[in-house]
């Protein structure tokens, strides 16, 4: 799951978070757009980061997720994954 945690005694009402995945090239595979809220003091399931791992093994990816009100943005993180084949002989 993608979760808002906010610590300040102040509601956030009108956030967006906004999640994408590059490839090592940074060509944007997939992104998507949650609008959400987050009370004072809180912990928020926004929703899930759901993505269908290409096969051809061995390739770095890049999970970026960016979240902002109407100030701007207010928090980044990125996320380096590679997979790996599984090949049964």
């Amino acid at each position: 799951g993608i979760f808002v945690v906010n610590d300040y005694l102040t509601d956030y009402p009108e956030l967006t978070v906004r999640w994408w995945i590059e490839d090592a090239k940074g060509n944007k595979l997939e992104e998507h757009v949650i609008p959400c809220s987050c009370p004072e003091n809180s912990l928020v399931n926004v929703g899930d980061l759901e993505w269908t791992v290409p096969t051809d093994g061995n390739a770095p990816y890049q999970i970026n997720v960016e979240m902002t009100g109407p100030s701007g943005i207010l928090s980044t993180n990125d996320y380096e994954v590679k997979t790996t084949s599984n090949q049964n002989n």
